[in-house]
C-alpha cells in the first residue's frame, strides 16, 4: 500500500471514510429529530387551536430568530476557516471537516428546536415554526459532502 504526502497529516484513506460516514449519519439524525418532533407536537395540537404569541412562545420565536442571524454567520465563518485547505485544493482534513460541518448543523437544530419549542408554549403552528422551517431547509441543503475529503487528483 503506497501512501501519499497527504496521508502523513490528514490520516489514512479509512480515517476519511470513517469521517464521512460519522457525519452523514448525524446529519441525518439531525434531519429527523426535529422532523419527529415536528410530527409529535403538530398530532398534539388541536386544528381549532389558535393560540395568541405572547410570554414564552414569543421569547422561544424571538431567540430562533436571534439564533438564526446572530449566531449561523459566525459558525459558517468557522466551518469556512475549518475548510480553509479545500481552498488551496487540499483534501481537508477529517477532524477539520467534522468540527466545521457539525458546527452549522448544531447551530440550525437549535434554531428549529426553539421555533417548535414556541409552538407548544403558544399552542399554534404558526408563525412559530417559521423560523424552523428555514432552518430545516437551510440543513437539508448542507448535507455533507466527499469533495472535502477527497484526494486532489
Amino acid at each position: 500500500m503506497t501512501t501519499s504526502r497527504y496521508d502523513a497529516a490528514l490520516g489514512t484513506e479509512l480515517e476519511r471514510t470513517n469521517a464521512l460516514e460519522a457525519v452523514v449519519w448525524a446529519w441525518r439524525a439531525m434531519v429527523g429529530m426535529p422532523l419527529v418532533a415536528f410530527a409529535v407536537i403538530q398530532g398534539t395540537l388541536s386544528p381549532a387551536t389558535s393560540g395568541q404569541l405572547t410570554g414564552l412562545g414569543l421569547l422561544f420565536l424571538v431567540l430562533s430568530l436571534l439564533v438564526l442571524v446572530l449566531v449561523l454567520p459566525p459558525a459558517i465563518l468557522l466551518r469556512a476557516h475549518c475548510f480553509r485547505a479545500a481552498w488551496r485544493g487540499q483534501p481537508v482534513d477529517p477532524v477539520s471537516y467534522t468540527r466545521g460541518l457539525l458546527t452549522v448543523w448544531l447551530v440550525m437544530v437549535g434554531a428549529a428546536v426553539l421555533s417548535l419549542a414556541s409552538c407548544v408554549a403558544s399552542e399554534t403552528l404558526l408563525p412559530g415554526i417559521l423560523p424552523g422551517a428555514l432552518a430545516m431547509i437551510l440543513l437539508a441543503l448542507t448535507g455533507p459532502s466527499a469533495k472535502a475529503l477527497a484526494l486532489p487528483e
